[in-house]
């Protein structure tokens, strides 16, 4: 009776630890099949800062400054990333909420201009005069680009592109255009 016992005793042990094993996979798995360091910050950016304007919210505005502060986490996944970006000029407050984060978007990385070609880009959405619009923001170290728009942002996020001029509400780039020097600190800080 005793052998018989500890048989079965023996052979659970080996069966919990079996199975633990078999599901050791699973339990690396955070949500929906995604890996659970994803939310964990691969980089940061924060940036604070003043330039001229190139284009504008409207034609008759190009030319006034604007002061910005980006403060932004990329996580290991995308779609983890948060952060706050803020450009003020006047009574004109933009105030974005960051929801997906990329390096070197396709968008910039596919010029010539040397001073773009490393670069991050963010979407999300974001309060101006009242409303609520989704934005995309496209930083580097020569220039600095948000858009506004009420339309999605999924399509040209996957396509790595900007909103057409049709599906801009409003925008602010940096001048001049294209950029002549790196005037914009591109420095993010690696963090796990």
């Amino acid at each position: 009776m005793k052998k018989t016992i500890f048989s079965f005793l023996l052979v659970f042990v080996l069966l919990i630890s079996t199975a633990s094993i078999a599901f050791a996979d699973d339990g690396d798995i955070y949500v929906d099949g995604i890996p659970k360091d994803s939310h964990k910050i691969k980089n940061k950016w924060d940036a604070v800062g003043s330039f001229t304007s190139g284009r504008d919210v409207s034609s008759s505005l190009v030319g006034r400054t604007w002061t910005y502060e980006i403060h932004v986490k990329q996580a290991m996944c995308g779609p983890y990333s948060k952060g706050v970006i803020e450009f003020v000029s006047g009574d004109d407050v933009i105030k974005a909420h960051v929801e997906d984060v990329k390096e070197n978007y396709h968008y910039w990385s596919r010029t010539s201009i040397e001073t773009i070609q490393e670069n991050f880009a963010a979407v999300g959405w974001a309060e101006f005069r009242g409303e609520v619009y989704n934005f995309m923001l496209l930083y580097a170290e020569g220039g600095i680009w948000i858009i506004l728009s009420e339309c999605p942002y999924t399509t040209e996020w996957e396509t790595g592109l900007v909103w057409l001029g049709s599906c801009r509400a409003y925008q602010v780039l940096s001048s001049p255009w294209p950029p002549s020097d790196a005037a914009y600190e591109f420095d993010p800080r690696a963090i796990h």
